[in-house]
Protein backbone atom coordinates (compact mmCIF):
# COMPACT_ATOMS: atom_id res chain seq x y z
CA UNK A 1 0.00 0.00 0.00
CA UNK A 2 1.48 3.37 -0.99
CA UNK A 3 2.22 6.03 1.60
CA UNK A 4 -0.41 8.76 1.55
CA UNK A 5 0.54 12.26 2.62
CA UNK A 6 -1.27 15.57 2.86
CA UNK A 7 1.19 18.33 2.05
CA UNK A 8 3.37 20.06 -0.51
CA UNK A 9 4.95 17.80 -3.17
CA UNK A 10 8.13 19.87 -3.14
CA UNK A 11 8.53 19.68 0.65
CA UNK A 12 7.99 15.92 0.61
CA UNK A 13 10.54 15.65 -2.20
CA UNK A 14 13.09 17.47 -0.03
CA UNK A 15 12.58 14.84 2.69
CA UNK A 16 13.09 11.93 0.26
CA UNK A 17 16.19 10.71 -1.52
CA UNK A 18 16.84 8.40 -4.46
CA UNK A 19 13.39 9.09 -5.89
CA UNK A 20 11.66 10.12 -9.06
CA UNK A 21 9.42 13.06 -8.18
CA UNK A 22 6.58 13.02 -10.71
CA UNK A 23 4.86 16.41 -10.51
CA UNK A 24 1.58 16.94 -12.32
CA UNK A 25 0.11 20.42 -12.76
CA UNK A 26 0.46 23.78 -14.36
CA UNK A 27 1.69 27.24 -13.42
CA UNK A 28 -0.91 30.00 -13.32
CA UNK A 29 -2.68 31.98 -10.64
CA UNK A 30 -2.71 28.92 -8.42
CA UNK A 31 -1.09 27.19 -5.45
CA UNK A 32 1.35 25.32 -7.70
CA UNK A 33 2.85 28.63 -8.79
CA UNK A 34 3.38 29.70 -5.17
CA UNK A 35 4.80 26.30 -4.16
CA UNK A 36 7.14 26.15 -7.17
CA UNK A 37 8.52 29.66 -6.56
CA UNK A 38 9.13 28.90 -2.88
CA UNK A 39 10.85 25.61 -3.71
CA UNK A 40 12.96 27.14 -6.47
CA UNK A 41 14.12 29.97 -4.20
CA UNK A 42 15.02 27.76 -1.23
CA UNK A 43 16.92 24.89 -2.82
CA UNK A 44 20.48 24.98 -4.01
CA UNK A 45 19.84 24.06 -7.64
CA UNK A 46 21.47 26.98 -9.51
CA UNK A 47 20.21 25.95 -12.95
CA UNK A 48 16.59 26.10 -11.72
CA UNK A 49 16.74 29.61 -10.20
CA UNK A 50 15.37 31.23 -13.37
CA UNK A 51 12.87 28.54 -14.32
CA UNK A 52 9.48 30.20 -14.16
CA UNK A 53 7.37 27.31 -15.42
CA UNK A 54 8.89 23.85 -14.93
CA UNK A 55 6.02 22.18 -16.81
CA UNK A 56 6.91 24.11 -19.97
CA UNK A 57 10.66 24.64 -19.50
CA UNK A 58 11.67 21.30 -17.94
CA UNK A 59 8.76 18.95 -18.63
CA UNK A 60 9.51 18.20 -22.29
CA UNK A 61 12.99 16.94 -21.29
CA UNK A 62 11.50 14.10 -19.27
CA UNK A 63 13.19 13.22 -15.99
CA UNK A 64 15.85 15.73 -15.03
CA UNK A 65 18.21 15.80 -12.08
CA UNK A 66 19.39 19.22 -10.92
CA UNK A 67 22.97 19.60 -9.75
CA UNK A 68 23.16 18.77 -6.05
CA UNK A 69 19.89 16.84 -5.89
CA UNK A 70 19.51 13.24 -4.79
CA UNK A 71 16.25 13.07 -6.74
CA UNK A 72 15.11 13.16 -10.32
CA UNK A 73 12.14 15.38 -11.24
CA UNK A 74 9.63 14.89 -14.03
CA UNK A 75 7.11 17.68 -14.66
CA UNK A 76 3.92 16.73 -16.51
CA UNK A 77 1.70 19.58 -17.68
CA UNK A 78 -2.00 19.04 -17.10
CA UNK A 79 -4.34 19.17 -20.07
CA UNK A 80 -7.91 20.40 -20.40
CA UNK A 81 -9.57 21.71 -17.28
CA UNK A 82 -6.28 21.40 -15.36
CA UNK A 83 -6.51 17.62 -15.37
CA UNK A 84 -5.75 14.52 -17.41
CA UNK A 85 -7.94 11.76 -18.76
CA UNK A 86 -7.66 8.31 -17.17
CA UNK A 87 -5.74 7.07 -20.23
CA UNK A 88 -3.26 9.96 -20.09
CA UNK A 89 -2.73 9.62 -16.32
CA UNK A 90 -2.19 5.86 -16.71
CA UNK A 91 0.26 6.43 -19.58
CA UNK A 92 2.34 8.84 -17.48
CA UNK A 93 2.39 6.54 -14.45
CA UNK A 94 3.45 3.59 -16.60
CA UNK A 95 6.19 5.64 -18.28
CA UNK A 96 7.46 6.78 -14.88
CA UNK A 97 7.39 3.21 -13.57
CA UNK A 98 9.34 1.89 -16.55
CA UNK A 99 11.86 4.73 -16.34
CA UNK A 100 12.60 4.47 -12.62
CA UNK A 101 12.79 0.69 -12.51
CA UNK A 102 15.14 0.81 -15.51
CA UNK A 103 17.36 3.22 -13.57
CA UNK A 104 17.14 1.24 -10.33
CA UNK A 105 15.54 4.12 -8.43
CA UNK A 106 13.79 3.01 -5.27
CA UNK A 107 10.94 5.49 -4.83
CA UNK A 108 8.28 7.45 -6.67
CA UNK A 109 6.84 10.60 -5.09
CA UNK A 110 3.87 12.10 -6.93
CA UNK A 111 1.01 14.50 -6.42
CA UNK A 112 -1.25 12.75 -8.89
CA UNK A 113 -3.66 14.68 -11.08
CA UNK A 114 -7.41 15.22 -11.21
CA UNK A 115 -9.59 14.03 -14.08
CA UNK A 116 -10.31 16.52 -16.84
CA UNK A 117 -14.07 15.99 -16.42
CA UNK A 118 -14.62 18.61 -13.69
CA UNK A 119 -17.54 20.98 -14.17
CA UNK A 120 -19.88 23.07 -12.06
CA UNK A 121 -21.49 20.27 -10.03
CA UNK A 122 -19.87 19.76 -6.63
CA UNK A 123 -21.37 16.29 -6.33
CA UNK A 124 -20.13 15.26 -9.75
CA UNK A 125 -16.66 16.68 -9.07
CA UNK A 126 -16.48 14.85 -5.73
CA UNK A 127 -17.41 11.58 -7.41
CA UNK A 128 -14.80 12.21 -10.09
CA UNK A 129 -12.16 12.90 -7.45
CA UNK A 130 -13.03 9.68 -5.60
CA UNK A 131 -12.75 7.68 -8.84
CA UNK A 132 -9.40 9.32 -9.65
CA UNK A 133 -7.97 8.56 -6.20
CA UNK A 134 -8.92 4.90 -6.68
CA UNK A 135 -7.23 4.85 -10.09
CA UNK A 136 -4.06 6.43 -8.69
CA UNK A 137 -4.01 3.99 -5.77
CA UNK A 138 -4.31 1.06 -8.19
CA UNK A 139 -1.51 2.45 -10.37
CA UNK A 140 0.65 3.05 -7.29
CA UNK A 141 0.09 -0.53 -6.12
CA UNK A 142 1.16 -1.81 -9.57
CA UNK A 143 4.36 0.22 -9.29
CA UNK A 144 4.98 -1.05 -5.76
CA UNK A 145 4.64 -4.61 -7.05
CA UNK A 146 7.83 -3.85 -9.02
CA UNK A 147 9.68 -3.20 -5.75
CA UNK A 148 9.34 0.59 -5.73
CA UNK A 149 8.13 2.63 -2.74
CA UNK A 150 5.35 5.06 -3.74
CA UNK A 151 4.33 8.22 -1.90
CA UNK A 152 1.10 9.94 -2.98
CA UNK A 153 0.99 13.61 -1.95
CA UNK A 154 -1.90 16.08 -2.12
CA UNK A 155 -2.36 19.58 -0.74
CA UNK A 156 -5.92 18.63 0.12
CA UNK A 157 -6.96 15.47 1.91
CA UNK A 158 -7.66 13.42 -1.23
CA UNK A 159 -5.23 10.63 -0.39
CA UNK A 160 -5.68 10.57 3.39
CA UNK A 161 -9.44 10.97 3.88
CA UNK A 162 -10.21 7.28 3.36
CA UNK A 163 -6.85 5.84 4.48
Amino acid sequence: MPDRVQGDIFEVAQDTSDALVLVFGRIGLNAMNVRWRSFREHVDYPEWRKVRNPFVELGPMGPTRPTGSQNWFWFVHSDDNQGLSDDAATKHFQAASDWLTGKGIGALVTNGVKDADHGLSTASNSASNARRVQLLLRLAEEIEARGVRVVLVSLNDAFVRDA
